[in-house]
């Protein structure tokens, strides 16, 4: 005895062969994703976790209202703390932003250089890759407050 789904199968299929194939579009976009994180996902803990070590990122942060006296230093890292200065300005500019400079760190929170070359002359800044992206400003670009 042959079986009935033989034929009506195949005449599903084709009278909602547009649902089939929403149904299979979304599935492979599903599992396109889903791989697409699976795979990143390793590489980017690791790029994460090795950014620490690269650039010693600081594991905290904290301000006083004046510099802090050698002997107020020196009692903080007997508990094991190392205390850096990363004193900054912050300047209003004419495009309605706010800047904040920092002198180059060289020991802590270290810069991490995307686009163009290290400030060499008075007047040259290096600009935070998300700043210039939000401002649209690019390297060579000029800047007034």
């Amino acid at each position: 005895m042959k079986s009935p789904l033989r034929k009506r199968l195949p005449r599903e299929l084709k009278s909602e062969f547009g649902k089939y194939l929403v149904v299979f579009i979304m599935m492979a976009i599903t599992i396109g994703f889903v791989s697409g994180f699976l795979v990143a996902d390793g590489s980017m803990l690791r790029a994460y976790d090795d950014s620490f070590q690269k650039y010693n990122i600081e594991d905290g942060y904290f301000q006083t209202k004046k510099k802090l006296t050698p002997a107020q230093k020196e009692d903080i890292e007997k508990s094991d703390v190392k205390v850096y200065e990363n004193f900054y300005i912050e300047q209003k500019l004419t495009n309605g932003s706010t800047i904040r400079f920092f002198e180059n760190r060289k020991e802590v929170d270290k810069v991490c250089l995307m686009n163009g070359k290290m400030p060499k002359k008075s007047g040259e800044i290096a600009v935070d890759r998300m700043y210039a992206d939000n401002n649209e400003l690019k390297v060579g670009d000029t800047v007034k407050s």
